[in-house]
C-alpha cells in the first residue's frame, strides 16, 4: 500500500511522530512517504528523503492509496482524499478539542488511553498504545554517583515539562546527601547553579548519547500530548520518574520502568488539567531507585510494546 503522512511539524515531537511511524509502515512492508507543511525542521538530523515543501497537498496526495494526519483535523483534505476512494486516518492526542462534526475517516488511531476514551464511541476508533523504533542501548551498572536527565521545553508560553519541580526535587535531593548529578537539555538559557545545561540543538547521535549518559529521566509532566521523551528515554533503558497522571501514568509500571510522582491537579493546560507533582515526592523517589533493576526491565517493556504496536498497525491497514 501507498501511504503518505502529512504533518505540519510545528513541533519536534510532531515530526519524531511522523518519521518513527514512517519507519514501522516500511518495515511491514508498504511504500511511505512524508509531506511536512507549515515549517521545515528536520528532528536530530535524520537521512530524509522528504519533500519539506509547501507543495499542494493534492499534488503529494494524488499518489497515496492511504492518507495519515498525526494530530492535525483537515477536513477539507479528508473529503477531497474521501471522493477520491483514498483510505484515511487520524492520530488524535490527548489534548485536542474533540471536534464538534466528525470527519469521515476510516480509522481514528488513539495513541494513549486517554485521547481513546474521547473518541471510543467514533465509527474506526481503536486504542494503540505508541510505540517508536529506537537505537536501543543495553542497560549499563549505574556507578556511585547517578546521573539524572531533564528534557525541558521553552518554545510553549508555559512550560509543561515539570522544570520547576525537578529543579526544587534536584535541590531537596542534595540537601539530603543525594551524591547524583543532574543535566537539563532546554530549548533556552537559564541559570540553575550546579547544573549541567545543555542549549544547543542536538543531532539524532547526540541525543542518543545524551539518553545513554543517564541513569534515569526527571519528567513530572504537567500534561502530554503523547509523551514521546517519556518512550525515548523507556527505548534507551533509561528508568522514569513522572507524573501520576494521564497520560504520563500510561507508559510507567510504577517499580517496573520508573516510578510514578503523586501530586495534584490545578486549572487546565491546552483544554486538559495541568498535573503538578509533589516535589518532595520526587526528591524521595531519587534517593530510594533501585536503577539498576529498573534498567534491566525497561528493555523488556519497550520490546513487548513493539510487538503490540506492530501487530495493531498490520490489523489496522489490513481491514482498509
Amino acid at each position: 500500500m501507498n501511504i503518505l503522512i502529512t504533518t505540519p511539524w510545528r513541533a519536534q515531537g510532531l515530526a519524531v511522530l511522523s518519521f518513527k511511524l514512517r519507519t514501522v509502515l516500511r518495515e511491514l512492508g508498504h511504500s511511505v512517504r512524508l509531506h511536512a507543511w507549515r515549517g521545515n525542521y528536520e528532528p536530530m538530523g535524520h537521512d530524509v528523503d522528504i519533500a519539506v515543501s509547501r507543495a499542494p497537498f493534492k499534488r503529494r496526495a494524488a499518489w497515496a492509496d492511504c492518507v495519515i494526519w498525526p494530530e492535525t483535523i483537515e477536513p477539507g483534505q479528508v473529503a477531497w482524499c474521501r471522493e477520491l476512494g483514498k483510505r484515511t486516518i487520524w492520530i488524535p492526542m490527548w489534548e485536542q478539542v474533540r471536534p464538534s462534526v466528525q470527519p469521515i475517516w476510516d480509522a481514528i488511531v488513539c495513541p494513549t488511553a486517554c485521547s481513546y476514551e474521547m473518541f471510543r464511541d467514533w465509527p474506526g476508533s481503536v486504542h494503540c498504545q505508541w510505540w517508536m523504533p529506537m537505537n536501543t542501548v543495553e542497560a549499563r551498572p549505574t556507578p556511585g554517583r547517578p546521573r539524572f536527565l531533564h528534557m525541558r521545553g521553552g518554545k510553549a508560553k508555559r512550560d509543561r515539562s515539570g522544570s520547576d519541580t525537578v529543579l526544587d526535587a534536584f535541590r531537596l535531593y542534595r540537601a539530603a546527601g543525594g551524591p547524583g548529578s543532574l543535566t537539563v537539555k532546554s530549548l533556552k538559557p537559564f541559570n540553575a547553579p550546579g547544573i549541567n545545561v545543555i542549549c544547543d540543538r542536538l543531532s539524532y547521535a547526540d541525543t542518543q548519547a545524551l539518553y545513554d549518559s543517564a541513569d534515569m529521566l526527571l519528567q513530572p509532566a504537567q500534561w502530554e500530548g503523547v509523551g514521546l521523551t517519556i518512550i525515548e528515554a523507556l527505548a534507551y533503558s533509561v528508568p522514569v520518574i513522572t507524573s501520576d497522571a494521564p497520560p504520563m501514568n500510561e507508559w510507567i509500571d510504577d517499580g517496573v520502568n520508573g516510578y510514578l510522582a503523586h501530586g495534584k491537579f490545578d486549572g487546565r493546560f491546552n483544554q486538559v488539567p495541568a498535573f503538578y507533582a509533589s516535589s518532595q515526592r520526587v526528591a524521595d523517589l531519587m534517593l530510594g531507585a533501585d536503577f539498576d533493576n529498573l534498567k534491566a526491565r525497561c528493555l523488556d517493556t519497550h520490546a513487548i510494546a513493539g510487538v503490540d504496536f506492530r501487530l495493531t498497525w498490520r490489523g489496522i491497514l489490513g481491514c482498509l
